[in-house]
């Protein structure tokens, strides 16, 4: 970054910070390549509204994530449709995030969303519900093949230890 500048070194770095965990050194250097016509780029804006998210913030990464919607509604994918939900979920707006998990999961190619999902119910006290989603994230393992019951270890195991617990 500080040999090229570019925004997509400025990207790649802030991806970097947000894997390892230094969620507003990743904000920073998003909102720094956020300049001139790359304002409304959607993979800049996308990464900033997942780093908003991870860091806590879910005002910030819900306003984000509309303003991806609107500039870009193809890259408003399966992947920012979940991070939506879990940041009107992590501000407590828990209709407008059921309707958003509701909508999301029989398209999501994976369980985390039906996970999460199982998880916000659980927390609200909808435990038929939340353990229906758990039990479905444990079901869709029977006959997979060997790569996607890897792929979706974490998922299953979360479910797992919510039935349990």
């Amino acid at each position: 970054v500080e040999m090229v500048g570019s925004a997509d070194a400025k990207r790649a770095l802030a991806e970097e910070f947000v894997n390892r965990g230094f969620f507003p050194d990743a904000i920073e250097l998003y909102k720094s390549a956020m300049t001139g016509p790359l304002a409304e780029e959607p993979a800049l804006i996308h990464g900033l509204a997942r780093a908003e998210l991870a860091m806590g913030d879910g005002a910030a990464a819900q306003a984000d994530f509309e303003h991806l919607r609107a500039v870009d509604p193809v890259a408003f994918d399966e992947r920012a449709r979940l991070d939506y939900a879990r940041s009107l979920e992590l501000q407590e707006n828990y209709d407008a995030a059921s309707r958003e998990y509701e909508a999301i999961v029989p398209a999501f190619s994976g369980q985390e969303a039906r996970l999460r999902y199982g998880l916000m119910l659980k927390k609200l006290g909808k435990t038929e519900r939340a353990n229906e989603l758990f039990r479905a994230v444990i079901d869709a393992m029977k006959g997979a093949p060997g790569y996607y019951r890897r792929a979706q270890r974490e998922w299953v195991a979360a479910a797992r230890h919510a039935l349990s617990g």
